[in-house]
């Protein structure tokens, strides 16, 4: 049994970088395709703007759901809890230096951009959860099966110690889907052809960005120019190329006219690309185009509420199942009757009328309390709040033991009036 220790620290004298980075991958720096032509790291990946944009967007909307723990201890009933130990751990601060907002926004990172996310649970001599403390290097964690079909995962450290191992039930993981049952898929590593090449694109634009687009040009005269002027008018007009040069003013001279150079059809083929990488991007990580400022298309009659409910149905909801399961399973191991859930009605809390929206049919349809939806809202509880609408035709309040006395009184009602009639 491995000393338990917080693996992300590295300890002892490091090796060079170079060897460093060769044998375990240097931060997130860990190259993840074989082929020299097709390399791509996810420092480099994430430095093109729409897998950052994907990346950012998705993890702070998975980080601003709010996780809750309940109770479950006695039959038919659940209560929330809000104090205690595991209320601390599993939804206010899972360990000493991260909350659960940044907590759940590194796990989907890191689970968008390597296929998993890994963090070590920590014990105290009692056998109860201390913390949960996410591993530094995620890209440095290794699962494999053993002779006998039990799964391990072993971490290296990027100081050259060797190589911890760990079981299964030491350690919390969130997994994208496998090949083999055990090895995730990394977005990253199984679009890295496709990736290196949308990066090259990047860079050509930016070049292109910051030498101006519209400034190519060249200088024509009829008279013969020596080679030392010429190279002192190339270096002179570079002063004018680009978003530097648009204060400055040229002056022709000898006779010289400035002619306008078009994009070269290597160059206009690579900016039409882009809007195309980018579709593809979005695709790979489950983001709607829509969502990191791509204009929707003409021809799209979805409306953004549609996008929204996609978004949340196909890119958001996998994540959140899975971290449910693995903190449930988790407690289970700790033979407590509690369980976490995740708020999906805060996705739309950055929309205060759709929250709205959403909260009022939840109360038509009798399944929220006055005060669960004030909850809802950040309103605060009102004293005979705990009613529900027992009768949604005209959203009678009370409690659920006192719908066959309102309903008798109805009924009553409405025989005297009916015999009044008579």
């Amino acid at each position: 049994m491995p000393k338990k220790q917080h693996p992300f620290h590295n300890t002892g004298v490091k090796t060079p970088k170079s060897e460093r980075t060769k044998e375990y991958g240097d931060d997130f720096g860990v190259n993840l395709f074989s082929g020299e032509s097709n390399s791509i790291t996810v420092r480099k990946a994430i430095t093109i703007e729409t897998v950052f944009t994907c990346i950012r967007d998705k993890s702070e909307t998975v980080g601003r759901l709010p996780v809750s723990l309940y109770d479950k201890s006695e039959p038919g009933k659940v209560r929330k809890i809000d104090d205690g130990r595991l209320h601390k751990i599993f939804t206010q601060r899972p360990n000493d230096f991260m909350t659960m907002q940044g907590f759940t926004e590194f796990m989907t990172a890191s689970y968008e951009l390597y296929g998993a996310f890994y963090a070590y649970i920590a014990y105290n001599d009692r056998g109860s959860i201390m913390e949960i403390i996410p591993f530094k290097h995620q890209q440095n964690v290794k699962p494999a099966m053993d002779m006998n079909g039990r799964v391990y995962f072993t971490y290296v450290t990027n100081d050259g110690k060797p190589s911890i191992a760990f079981g299964i039930d030491e350690l919390f993981i969130i997994n994208q889907f496998t090949l083999d049952g055990f090895t995730p898929v990394s977005p990253i590593q199984y679009n890295a052809s496709f990736l290196n090449g949308t990066y090259d694109t990047e860079d050509t634009w930016n070049t292109l960005q910051s030498d101006g687009i519209t400034a190519q040009f060249a200088l024509a005269t009829d008279k013969s120019v020596s080679n030392e002027a010429a190279s002192r008018l190339k270096k002179d007009w570079k002063t004018f190329r680009g978003a530097p040069g648009v204060g400055n003013i040229p002056v022709l001279e000898d006779g010289m006219t400035l002619k306008s150079l078009q994009l070269s059809p290597k160059d206009s083929e690579l900016l039409g690309s882009r809007e195309f990488s980018v579709n593809r991007i979005c695709r790979i990580f489950r983001v709607p185009p829509e969502r990191i400022g791509v204009p929707k298309s003409a021809s799209s009659n979805q409306t953004m509420l549609d996008i929204d409910e996609a978004y949340m149905r196909n890119g958001i909801e996998p994540i959140l199942l899975k971290y449910e399961n693995a903190c449930n399973i988790l407690l289970a191991k700790l033979k407590v009757k509690k369980f976490v859930r995740v708020n999906r009605k805060a996705f739309y809390s950055g929309s205060p009328h759709r929250m709205v929206e959403s909260v009022a049919e939840e109360i038509k349809m009798g399944l929220a309390s006055i005060n669960e939806a004030r909850l809802d809202l950040n309103r605060d509880p009102v004293d005979g709040g705990d009613v529900f609408a027992i009768d949604s035709n005209n959203l009678e309040f009370g409690t659920w033991d006192q719908l066959e006395e309102i309903r008798r009184r109805k009924e009553g009602s409405n025989g005297n009036s009916e015999s009044t009639d008579d």
